[in-house]
């Protein structure tokens, strides 16, 4: 079951790690100065709490120059700005609008971050259409840029919910717009228990949902700020179950990151940034499936869950056998670089699972290129490599320590193209000290890779006929 991506925290927010393998936790937070004294002490202390990124307000040039200060502390990182959030008051000069939204795709370009935009005209000055113009227009300047319009709902405005969103949207669409879901707007519009079927609607189109704690009973309650005190809260108070938007999102397989919703939260302990972030954690794991508690006279214990069919060899044999054949009537030039090759493609496969147990990310990531294709599940998708490292150095957290053997089983070299196929074998320890979580992994590796010029990278990674079995030993002890 797929895992709920990591969450960030309000108004400057913060990524978490995921729900499960996907879902980072980001933090949206208006007052960050009591984290630190400036910028990069700042992204230092809500990364420590292992948050993955942040969303900065870029309503004001002023706040165009805070996140570009942003920026620079982050540098090349594994910390990201998750996204820059542009409440449009139409209120205002429509030409100085057009022309600061200009400046902040511009400046969220360099983070490939998407633009999240509230659309506000309380005073009624705009038609609907003059709006949806002025998004569209957003939209195809986003897309030029290559980053996402995300369409933020705002209870209080003339799109309060996902569902008032949706016409707008579809008037507006052009391939790069979507919508972001708000647990506590949902919630003020009385939501609360539809988050699946709400979530179910917008599926092609969910981004940046947030998540925060509430009370159960925030109704149209007061917009002001006494009625947000109560709509938003730490995730660690309030009486509603905020799990059940991760839930809402597992069942249509989200797995971007999630924003951690601090807004109104100046006042309160400087601790719950670290408290929301331990209790998200906690929603994530009570999602998961847990591990039966077997008996030694329990058939079933430890027994592996084998495929049902192993995948078969990509090998043949003329496949195996002609590239032999070739390299013995080589030169020996030729046989030299051949060997060459394979030591090097060797020490990659074996950097692999050294890499992974040190948690040295930034030898995981030389091993691959910029981008390639990652088997999930039953199919392949592209990955950029900076995503898959920081979903790691995120997902290891879990795990106390690990240990990956593999060694070569199968290279087949061919000109600047590489196969290879490794043993997978693999330990993983809970950081829980609970041995009923501790797992092994067998199956292959599969492994394509590419010539570069720093040398061979991999260009393609899957695990084939992969097992898991729980490996612990306590399930004896409870008999005795």
């Amino acid at each position: 079951m797929k895992r709920i991506p990591s969450i960030f925290v309000a108004f400057f927010a913060l990524t978490l790690s995921s729900i499960g393998a996907d879902m980072p936790l980001s933090s949206f937070d208006f007052d960050f100065a009591r984290l630190g004294e400036d910028e990069a002490s700042q992204v230092k202390a809500v990364h420590s709490i292992g948050y993955s990124g942040l969303v900065q307000p870029v309503d004001s040039p002023k706040h165009l120059e805070k996140l570009k200060r942003y920026q620079a502390a982050i540098g090349d990182g594994p910390f990201k700005v998750t996204a820059g959030l542009f409440t449009v008051n139409f209120s205002r000069d429509l030409g100085t609008l057009n022309a600061h939204l200009d400046k902040v795709i511009q400046a969220l370009k360099i983070s490939n971050a998407p633009l999240w935009l509230i659309p506000r005209d309380r005073k009624d000055v705009m038609k609907r259409e003059q709006i949806v113009a002025f998004v569209r227009s957003a939209a195809e300047k986003t897309k030029a840029a290559g980053i996402e319009l995300v369409l933020y709902p705002h209870y209080g405005d003339k799109m309060e919910t996902v569902e008032e969103m949706i016409p707008f949207l579809k008037e507006v669409q052009n391939g790069n717009v979507y919508i972001s879901l708000h647990l506590c707007h949902e919630l003020r519009a009385g939501n609360g228990d539809r988050l699946d079927e709400i979530a179910a609607k917008i599926k092609p189109w969910l981004r940046l949902p947030s998540i925060n704690g509430s009370e159960s009973d925030v109704v149209n309650d007061d917009h002001e700020a006494e009625g947000w005190k109560r709509a938003i809260q730490p995730l660690t108070q309030g009486d509603y179950d905020s799990s059940k938007l991760l839930k809402a999102l597992r069942s249509v397989g989200y797995n971007g990151p999630v924003v951690l919703h601090t807004f109104g939260l100046q006042a309160a302990t400087a601790d719950h940034h670290h408290t929301s972030f331990k209790k998200y954690q906690e929603m994530v794991a009570e999602l998961e499936p847990k591990s039966p508690s077997l008996k030694r006279s329990d058939a079933r214990f430890n027994q592996p869950q084998v495929p049902k069919q192993s995948e078969a060899s990509r090998l043949t044999p003329d496949s195996w056998r002609k590239p032999r054949q070739k390299i013995r009537s080589a030169s020996l030039r030729e046989k030299i670089d051949y060997l060459l090759d394979r030591a090097e493609i060797e020490d990659i496969i074996t950097a692999y699972g050294y890499s992974v147990d040190t948690r040295d990310y930034p030898l995981h990531g030389e091993l691959f290129k910029d981008s390639f294709p990652l088997r999930v599940g039953d199919r392949f998708r592209e990955v950029e490599n900076q995503w898959r490292l920081d979903r790691m150095e995120q997902n290891f957290k879990r795990f106390s320590s690990t240990q990956h053997l593999g060694f070569p089983l199968v290279i087949q070299i061919e000109e600047d193209t590489a196969y290879a196929t490794a043993s997978l074998h693999a330990r993983h320890y809970d950081a829980t000290g609970d041995p009923l979580d501790n797992t092994l992994l067998f199956g292959q590796y599969e492994f394509w890779f590419e010539r570069t010029s720093e040398g061979w990278k991999v260009s393609k990674l899957a695990q084939v006929n992969r097992t898991r079995i729980n490996t612990s030993e306590a399930e004896y002890a409870e008999e005795d």
